[in-house]
């Protein structure tokens, strides 16, 4: 009788062990996904880094920072939001021209700066810094065109008399360096950063152009650099010089 009771007592010790294995893991599991983050980012257009594509896609991590599963890719937001939410209580979202991280779960992070996202947003193709749901056309960036050929002070005068009035630019004016070279900066009303380059870049050649005629100044205009954007409300697109 003593044997057959001590027999069932380490059978019953044995599926106690097993149960609590078997809730261990499972709490595991859960506690796993509590502490990992899914992270929802929206990427670059690929044809312009001056427009965002309002697609997305979302991962989960780990606390310590390790990729744990690799969700949907090229995504609307919605989309990567809905796998986010059934993933992980915690759920971050980043707009590619944004520095703020957004949280959009039932948890939020513990450590960190953050706001709640706002649940409704419509997130679309846009221009930087433009509203999110893409209703902006355009908006204004600084571009920087170098100005490369010998020129005298009053070559230097004529070039900039032209720059300053030449329409598709606002703000224009000729800076020269302390190398001596110099740069025509200006403001460009554009959907990006491709465009606002061409239309700088065409000005300065018209600035030229007007400038210099057919007269033999070797003047050229050569790199570029654009900046930005600025989001101004003026209502319209700058339409020329001061």
């Amino acid at each position: 009788m003593p044997v057959f009771l001590t027999m069932l007592s380490v059978l019953a010790l044995f599926a106690l062990e097993a149960s609590a294995s078997s809730t261990s893991r499972s709490e595991r599991g859960k506690a796993g996904s509590v502490r990992g983050i899914v992270w929802v980012g929206e990427s670059v257009d690929e044809s312009d880094p001056g427009r965002m594509s309002g697609r997305f896609s979302a991962h989960l991590e780990s606390g310590s920072g390790q990729l744990q599963a690799q969700g949907p890719v090229d995504v609307s937001l919605e989309e990567a939001l809905a796998w986010g939410r059934t993933t992980a209580p915690t759920v971050l979202v980043r707009l590619a021209d944004e520095e703020i991280i957004y949280s959009a779960g039932t948890q939020p992070p513990s450590t960190g700066s953050w706001s709640a996202w706002p649940d409704g947003t419509v997130v679309r193709p846009r221009v930087a810094g433009t509203a999110r749901d893409g209703r902006e056309s355009f908006a204004f960036w600084r571009v920087h065109v170098e100005i490369t050929g010998p020129l005298g002070m009053y070559q230097t005068r004529a070039l900039d008399r032209e720059v300053r009035v030449a329409r598709g630019v606002d703000q224009a004016r000729l800076v020269e360096g302390r190398d001596g070279r110099l740069t025509v900066v200006c403001r460009v009303a554009a959907n990006g950063t491709i465009q606002a380059l061409t239309n700088a870049e065409a000005t300065v050649s018209g600035a030229v152009e007007r400038a210099f005629g057919t007269r033999s100044v070797d003047v050229t205009v050569g790199e570029s650099s654009v900046e930005g954007p600025w989001i101004e409300d003026e209502g319209t697109k700058p339409t020329g010089g001061q």
